[in-house]
């Protein structure tokens, strides 16, 4: 039996990792025609939760990294994005535009929600 973990584990990825999805994003066609790039790749600050669960980690040098992005738009885990490009290998476009559309759509639902 695997141990219990209090995050998901696609919501890990290396430097290196989350490096080369800031590049594939920032080359990509629906970013470069929104004028929209990744600007920063950052570790958040961690509040555990009632459980004092520690800050996710794991083997390898893998930790919770997130995009910020031209538009403002920050909090987008680099894990999480890095497997749907996983999950859909023959459409990186699908999965651009997927993201282009959140990243859009989360900076309007801040800016509402100030």
């Amino acid at each position: 039996m695997s141990p219990k973990v209090a995050f998901n584990p696609d919501q890990l990825s290396t430097w290196n990792q989350a490096q080369k999805c800031e590049n594939k994003i920032n080359a990509s066609q629906p970013f470069k025609q929104a004028g929209i790039t990744v600007t920063e790749i950052y570790l958040p600050s961690w509040i555990s939760g009632p459980g004092g669960d520690p800050e996710p980690f794991g083997p390898g040098g893998l930790k919770w990294w997130h995009f910020k992005f031209s538009n403002g738009m920050s909090g987008v885990n680099v894990g999480l994005v890095i497997t749907e490009f996983a999950i859909y290998p023959a459409a990186p476009l699908y999965v651009e535009d997927w993201l282009l559309a959140q990243v859009q759509a989360g900076l309007k639902r801040l800016r509402k929600a100030a």
